[in-house]
């Protein structure tokens, strides 16, 4: 069977395993905007060169987020949008960066079933230090933020708990969060 029509049974499938999950699941997937090689995708992440990255953005009662999966070094790629899903009172771009965590999970997830992959890594580049602390839900940093985060902290948590792969954080600067003297505990809202 040439590679085109492989690729295009895989994608049917993929799409086909994402209708199947939560409706909440295909939310924050979004809505995918490429598909450019699923099976490339699914060996980059098999010989751990895959990388996932994730941004979002949020003004006054607005905000979005972006993410990609991608190969490295030949950029075969899935890529997804979606609005940030929440109370207006409760969006916060901790929110938004650490949804982008979940869609890139989901995705992950469903090649990883595909494929049958057992093992391999995800590199996930996040400009958010907040979004990309993990395990700490009972600090008091949490003190303001748990109505807002929890649940998709524990979520995260969840997620990869159950993908078969290492998922690698790493954090990349441009955020508010990078200044030096930024004090956690006195303002995690406005992360």
């Amino acid at each position: 069977m040439p590679l085109q029509m492989l690729n295009a049974d895989k994608i049917k499938l993929f799409y086909s395993t994402l209708n199947s999950k939560e409706a909440l699941y295909m939310r924050i997937v979004g809505k995918i905007h490429e598909i450019r090689n699923l099976q490339a995708i699914a060996a980059a992440i098999t010989n751990s060169k895959a990388l996932g990255v994730g941004d979002a953005s949020v003004a006054r009662d607005l905000g979005g987020y972006a993410y990609v999966i991608e190969t490295q070094p030949t950029r075969h790629r899935i890529h997804g949008t979606f609005p940030v899903d929440c109370l207006v009172e409760d969006l916060t771009s901790n929110i938004g960066e650490s949804v982008t965590f979940l869609a890139m999970f989901i995705v992950t997830s469903i090649i990883c079933d595909i494929f049958h992959i057992r093992e391999g890594s995800i590199s996930i580049m996040c400009d958010n230090k907040e979004a990309l602390r993990r395990k700490l839900i009972e600090t008091s940093t949490y003190t303001n933020l748990a109505t807002r985060d929890t649940d998709i902290k524990m979520e995260v948590e969840h997620l990869l708990s159950i993908i078969p792969i290492k998922v690698e954080f790493h954090h990349v600067p441009g955020h508010s969060d990078d200044d030096p003297d930024f004090d956690y505990e006195r303002a995690p809202q406005r992360i």
